[in-house]
């Protein structure tokens, strides 16, 4: 994002740093030739930066980077807010040195850009965008912004569902989430690795009581949107009651029965939309 312009070059110098040695291509997706300007220069004896013009959502904008792919590389996708940690590079190679097929989910580690207040606690991974804080870490959710994959496990799974995610006008959430859906399906694994590490910036804006709820929200629409397009609605009504069930026993003014009331009127609303058309 041309709002981003800082962060880019961070996440730039670090790839440029992890890659010594290792010859890497970036395929850096941006929205206009202004803002393509001055990026290949960037580029290192090891690390070759291309800028790849494509305006529209999240999806469109990967999609057009795994149309340009050369060769049969390993593919590591990383938002430009996302800085790898020192090891990153030797780790990706590591990890796919055995020409396995394979979804590697990094870590992901919250650079905030201010503390989150203690209220949301509970829910503090519900704020998005990382999935190690302290000594806890989630593997049940699936972030892109710092993942890689083989190249056969994008051929075989697929491009990114262009009318889910940001920008899409679509869904607003879950291209990612429905992508890696598709790679469960097809029994491929994901291993997640603490050393394929990057430092994700979480804007101010996400930190609140307020943004939590819409993003909780916006879960439960990509849920009910994934769970129907997989043509299973008989389990997806069984997870909705099984929801609502879990809802009622945890009822109250908590931040965690707030999260999980806002998901279920998300799935319910979204439910209700696709029903009708």
């Amino acid at each position: 994002m041309r709002a981003r312009r800082a962060d880019l070059l961070r996440c730039l110098a670090a790839l440029a740093r992890e890659t010594v040695g290792v010859a890497s291509e970036a395929l850096v997706v941006v929205e206009d030739e202004a803002a393509a300007a001055g990026l290949a220069a960037l580029s290192t004896r090891d690390l070759a930066v291309h800028a790849i013009v494509q305006p529209g959502g999240a999806a469109k904008r990967r999609n057009a980077a795994f149309k340009a792919l050369g060769g049969d590389v390993p593919v590591a996708l990383i938002d430009d807010d996302a800085e790898p940690s020192a090891g990153y590079g030797a780790a990706l190679v590591a990890r796919f040195a055995d020409g396995k097929d394979r979804v590697v989910q990094g870590a992901v580690w919250p650079a905030f850009e201010m503390e989150p207040p203690a209220e949301l606690a509970p829910v503090l991974f519900s704020i998005g965008g990382f999935n190690r804080h302290g000594d806890a870490r989630r593997e049940d959710v699936f972030i892109s912004a710092n993942c890689a994959f083989t190249r056969r496990v994008l051929e075989r799974v697929g491009p990114m569902r262009e009318d889910m995610g940001p920008g899409s006008g679509g869904v607003p959430w879950g291209d990612d989430t429905e992508w890696h859906a598709r790679t469960k399906r097809l029994g491929i694994p994901t291993e997640f690795d603490d050393a394929v590490a990057v430092k994700h910036r979480i804007q101010a804006e996400r930190i609140g009581v307020e943004a939590v709820l819409a993003r909780a929200e916006r879960v439960g629409r990509t849920r009910a949107r994934i769970e129907w397009d997989g043509r299973r609605p008989g389990v997806m009504t069984a997870l909705h009651q099984r929801a609502l069930a879990a809802w009622a026993r945890t009822k109250g003014d908590s931040i965690a029965a707030r999260c999980l009331a806002r998901r279920l009127a998300g799935y319910a609303d979204e439910l209700s939309k696709i029903r009708a058309t």
